[in-house]
């Protein structure tokens, strides 16, 4: 049997047509980079080899009605890494399309973003500061008992109402500062006052990740420099933050990568089979991380580590 290159044109077009028809299983949306991509890997692995998966890049540009037709219209579950995914979805749900369910993970401030949203679940990607503070008092000899943190209103309300009542329940108090008057410049000038103060009301400060708060003008200038000159430790959820050359925080609790697929996957596999809704989950904390400690700033803390077999940490400056 011949086959012209019209007949083989027409064959990929109708396998393409299928294909889009009747969609993945499990459609993964998520924006370009090593780690979208490696968690993207590690959660099919958790999820199991037996679904069928399809893996879509997006970026800011990318419209909303091109990927509910290409990616998202036929699939039985997707799954959307950061924030622009969680964009993209809201947008659709804005337009009332009929949408597969879906679950949202390393996105910063799902429970804001999704407040309100039906048909996404989540698992929040920031380790909660009740965690944060908690996770450090298992390792040092003095606890912490007063804990300082700047946040926005707008953005971080529910998140520091959370940690300030499971802090509570420890007997640890949360000061809060909102930070949230005028414009970036009066931001910038709040977050250096605060920080400026830090020492005068508080064991600890700790430091949200908020680009409104840690910016180009802040970063170095009073952030960096502030965490050398003050007596109390900077804690904070950012990996990065307390190891050199930044050496910013004396401790940090940051996401595990494969506790967070596990959450993830037992999530999207109990509404796949239609054991749950995303509503029956709404956003959930993460509750596998890791943890540093830098030993060069406690020590010039004069803080006194009494426990290093804590799961999952890792001490900075430790021969």
């Amino acid at each position: 049997m011949k086959f012209s290159l019209l007949n083989i044109l027409s064959w990929m077009m109708l396998l393409t047509m299928s294909q889009n028809l009747y969609g993945a299983e499990v459609m993964i949306v998520r924006s370009e980079g090593k780690d979208f991509e490696a968690f993207a890997k590690l959660l099919k692995q958790e999820m199991g080899a037996d679904l069928d998966y399809g893996e879509t890049v997006i970026d800011r540009d990318t419209e909303a009605k091109d990927l509910y037709n290409d990616h998202i219209k036929a699939s039985k579950l997707v799954i959307l890494l950061d924030n622009v995914a969680v964009a993209k979805a809201k947008e659709l749900v804005a337009q009332d399309k009929k949408l597969p369910p879906m679950v949202a993970t390393m996105a910063l401030n799902l429970k804001k973003e999704l407040d309100d949203i039906e048909g996404i679940a989540g698992v929040g990607y920031e380790v909660s500061g009740f965690t944060i503070v908690s996770e450090l008092n298992k390792i040092i000899k003095k606890k912490i008992r007063k804990v300082k943190v700047l946040y926005r209103k707008s953005s971080s309300e529910e998140l520091i109402s959370d940690a300030k009542r499971y802090l509570k329940r420890e007997n640890i108090e949360l000061v809060t500062v909102n930070v949230e008057k005028g414009d970036q410049d009066d931001i910038n000038d709040e977050v250096a006052k605060e920080v400026e103060n830090a020492s005068d009301s508080a064991d600890a400060l700790w430091v949200m990740l908020d680009s409104k708060l840690i910016n180009k003008k802040t970063f170095v200038k009073v952030w960096i420099q502030e965490s050398k000159k003050q007596s109390i430790p900077f804690l904070c959820g950012v990996e990065k933050f307390s190891l050199p050359p930044i050496n910013m925080c004396a401790f940090s609790a940051y996401p595990n990568a494969s506790g967070l697929a596990a959450h993830v996957s037992d999530m999207a596999l109990s509404i796949l089979d239609g054991d749950a809704s995303p509503e029956d989950y709404g956003v959930e904390y993460m509750v596998s991380n890791d943890k540093v400690l830098n030993k060069e700033i406690l020590e010039r803390l004069n803080i006194k580590i009494k426990n290093r077999k804590v799961d999952g940490l890792r001490i900075v400056g430790e021969d």
